[in-house]
């Protein structure tokens, strides 16, 4: 079995952010030889999104939060899931939903079919 690690990099996503994780483990349940994880990042939101993403975490083994103390960037945000990440392979998604969670395995297939990303 596989595993995939999604690193999401949350700001200000506190209404936003669980249903692109409904999502996203509704797309892993569709493929069972495949086994996942999801990190969460709260890049310093002034919202309510650590409190959304810890209790995520409480909720499911499988996904990982990491809080910042204030805002780095979208691309610190990913190199702090990145490092935090077990899988095989490892994906970067927006917190916003705007690209397709459903669409994953379209990726993960081209890479099985021998293409590089």
């Amino acid at each position: 079995m596989r595993k995939v690690s999604v690193v999401i990099p949350c700001y200000c996503s506190e209404k936003m952010i669980e249903n692109v994780v409904e999502r996203l483990i509704r797309t892993f349940k569709t493929r069972k030889e495949y086994d996942y994880e999801i990190i969460l990042i709260n890049d310093g939101s002034k919202d309510k999104t650590w409190e959304v993403i810890s209790n995520l975490a409480t909720d499911n083994k499988k996904i990982k939060a990491i809080n910042f103390s204030q805002n780095f960037g979208q691309h610190s945000a990913m190199m702090a899931g990145y490092r935090k990440a077990t899988g095989e392979l490892i994906m970067g998604l927006d917190d916003d939903g705007e690209n397709n969670p459903e669409e994953l395995y379209q990726l993960i297939d081209k890479l099985d079919e021998g293409y590089d990303c």
